[in-house]
């Protein structure tokens, strides 16, 4: 990771991690976002952008008073008022994946994803938030593009990616940036171009099959039923129904009629809109090992291609294709071991921990994926299992808030890494001990801990039981240690 570009100004520290960054906001002239023909690549590790609410009608006080619009970087505590045009200007950011907190005087709060990649600015253009939360983001933050057509040509000015290698071509206003395409590499005929996926005209749909693009996992229907072959999570436990690997969706798990269905999230037919809400969301994969040999058991990417080489399923890294040599391996990414982390160690993204938005550490005893006393959610890629019904997660707890799974010993916040300071304990709630369910039979966990999975349920690896409660890596055994002890909590 490149060092963080110094310019004399405050730096600030947010979240203990040691992100510095200064958020200045932008005079009457400043910033960006204004229109369609302002929106373009800004300063070297600057975001840009301008936030306007629908309703209620005002979103800023410009001198900063009580229900002042503010925006803040990764959840910092320091918030910085919007100028009276609701332009911002976030300037010093480090390479990575991060967040912007956008709160407005109506009390909506929001979460802006945005990845910056080699220091090259973002412009948002225009945020458009509503009753529910952000409904529109006119240009650029780092995944996912809006259109832009000044010139009525049909194609959009800020991206097109006609050769579909999920790196901006030549002439576009973002040129060379790339971004989340998650339909995975493939060129049989060597013609160049993505037997997979390409997008000429930059609309963010699939030219060969008008799919959308861009919520982490490609669609694929070949059967014509209207439901992904290849993704769908009808429980939403936050585990694939039919591979059973976990992956990172930022909605927390609720259940308040206890029928097993996730009352805030679910994606039946796998399109990448929440069932419950409408709402579109992006997902990445996950972790589980449960043999305990450092390497995920449902996830690998050896060549790069943007295909889990396990399950099939397309997946969107978000650092495109390059492959100069012709060796069929991806020069700038590779994940062998499945750890979200990039392999490689040279290249434009040595080692980069490849996520979606800021996933800082945060407590979270019962592992639900939100973040105990705030109620913001988190991205953990866990999944949600919860064998003996006690309402704690059994493969995933942060109780206390070090980023690190006490299950697994896991980082969560900055790839699954061993912790290697990480301990666990026997989770003492139910009384059950690790490899045990509330009744002292072996469970899920402990038939895998040997390598061999006998799994049953979805969630577990693919056979479908519906009304079941799913069973996989769970009760202390995703990588071999017991849980976190619960019993002075």
């Amino acid at each position: 990771m490149k060092n963080r570009p110094m310019n004399g100004l405050i730096a600030l520290t947010f979240f203990g991690l040691g992100l510095l960054t200064f958020l200045q906001a932008c005079s009457d002239s400043g910033g960006g976002g204004v229109s369609g023909g302002d929106i373009a690549p800004a300063s070297d590790h600057t975001v840009v952008g301008r936030v306007v609410e629908v309703a209620p009608a005002t979103l800023s006080d410009s001198d900063g008073g009580e229900g002042a619009a503010t925006v803040s970087l990764d959840g910092g505590e320091i918030q910085w008022p919007l100028d009276d045009h609701g332009r911002f200007e976030v300037i010093d950011i480090l390479d990575g994946d991060h967040s912007l907190v956008i709160r407005a005087p109506s009390g909506t709060v929001v979460e802006v994803p945005i990845r910056m990649l080699s220091g090259r600015g973002l412009d948002l253009g225009i945020v458009k938030i509503g009753r529910e939360g952000v409904e529109e983001i006119s240009g650029f933050d780092g995944y996912l593009f809006g259109f832009v057509d000044e010139n009525g040509d049909g194609v959009n000015d800020l991206c097109k990616d006609a050769g579909g290698d999920g790196i901006c071509d030549e002439g576009s206003r973002f040129a060379n940036y790339t971004y989340l395409m998650n339909w995975g590499w493939a060129d049989e005929d060597g013609d160049g171009k993505n037997d997979r996926y390409r997008d000429a005209d930059g609309d963010g749909a699939n030219d060969l099959g008008g799919f959308p693009n861009g919520f982490g996992f490609g669609f694929v229907d070949e059967d014509g039923d209207g439901v992904n072959d290849c993704f769908r999570d009808g429980e939403g436990d936050g585990i694939c129904d039919q591979s059973g690997m976990p992956y990172r969706v930022g909605v927390a798990w609720a259940d308040a009629d206890g029928d097993g269905i996730n009352d805030n999230f679910a994606d039946l037919n796998g399109d990448g809109v929440n069932d419950l809400t409408g709402e579109a969301y992006v997902a990445l994969p996950g972790w589980v090992d449960l043999d305990g040999d450092g390497v995920n058991d449902k996830f690998s990417d050896a060549n790069g291609d943007g295909i889990c080489d396990l399950s099939g399923i397309a997946y969107g890294h978000g650092l495109g294709w390059q492959d100069a040599d012709g060796d069929g391996v991806n020069d700038a990414f590779t994940d062998i071991d499945g750890n979200a982390v990039n392999d490689i160690t040279h290249g434009p993204y040595p080692e980069y921990n490849y996520r979606y938005g800021n996933q800082g550490p945060s407590n979270d005893m019962n592992g639900d994926g939100e973040i105990d006393g705030v109620g913001v959610e988190l991205r953990h890629g866990f999944g949600w299992v919860d064998g003996d019904h006690d309402g704690f997660n059994d493969n995933f707890a942060d109780i206390d808030g070090d980023g690190v799974d006490d299950y697994s010993g896991c980082h969560y916040a900055g790839g699954y890494l061993p912790d290697p300071d990480g301990t666990a304990e026997t989770p003492q709630a139910d009384g059950a001990g690790a490899g045990e369910n509330a009744g002292g039979e072996p469970t899920a966990g402990e038939a895998g801990s040997g390598g061999e999975e006998e799994p049953t349920t979805p969630g577990a690896g693919g056979a479908e039981e519906p009304g079941e409660p799913p069973v996989g890596p769970d009760s202390g055994q995703v990588s071999g240690n017991a849980g976190p002890d619960r019993s002075q909590n």
